[in-house]
């Protein structure tokens, strides 16, 4: 494998060896860059025509940012009668699920067991199917015109790096802005996304000293 660094916005990559001086895309910030021929070599030249590849995210680096911030910032985006209503149905699908598992261990006379288990098992995925269109149906909606599954990408943009230190480890946070337009009144609005990393000690070596804005540099360590 070839390593190398992005030059957009400084992410360790890799890349099988038979890709050398081909062009490749960012898949954090989208840009195109050049392979390096090996280890020390240079990925400061204008990329070529050659068929684009996505290269690898390097898997040194420990991710901060989950999954689940990202549930977290779309249940606060939330009005709060929509997220009652999830909160009933993720409530209602626990408490039937945990009725069901007594029903299994505890003798219910008249059959009731079998009746809870069964109820269960019809009203379980039926809250979870519910849970998740209305989850997938607010995330994709327009803040103007406020129709459901009308949302779609328009742009993404890569804005900038910034490395800090916290809790005595090095980090950096990587900032993208996306621009989102709606397929039903034409609304266009944009919103910031961040994704923080650990950096390892490595990396650390390896970085240059560098401005935050987006620049071209020589010679990047492999």
């Amino acid at each position: 494998m070839i390593h190398f660094r992005c030059l957009g916005c400084d992410k360790s990559l890799k890349v099988p060896e038979g890709k050398a001086g081909a062009t490749v895309v960012c898949p954090r910030c989208q840009e195109r860059l050049v392979v390096p021929s090996g280890a020390g070599a240079s990925a400061s030249e204008e990329p070529t025509e050659s068929q684009g590849h996505t290269p690898e995210l390097e898997t040194a680096d420990q991710q901060v940012a989950t999954f689940w911030d990202h549930v977290g910032e779309l249940f606060a985006d939330m009005n709060p009668g929509l997220r009652l209503v999830e909160f009933l149905l993720a409530g209602l699908t626990v408490i039937t699920l945990l009725l069901a598992l007594l029903a299994l261990f505890v003798p219910l006379p008249g059959g009731l067991g079998e009746a809870v288990v069964s109820s269960a098992m019809f009203l379980d995925p039926l809250f979870i199917v519910l849970f998740l269109v209305i989850l997938y149906g607010h995330a994709t909606s327009c803040p103007s015109c406020g129709r459901w599954w009308s949302r779609n990408t328009y742009a993404n943009e890569f804005v900038g790096r910034e490395v800090f230190e916290r809790n005595g480890g090095s980090f950096a946070r990587s900032t993208y802005r996306t621009t989102y337009i709606c397929n039903s009144c034409k609304h266009k609005w944009s919103k910031n996304y961040s994704e923080e990393f650990k950096e390892s000690m490595s990396d650390r070596l390896k970085r240059p000293v560098r401005d935050t804005r987006r620049q071209r540099i020589d010679g990047i360590d492999g």
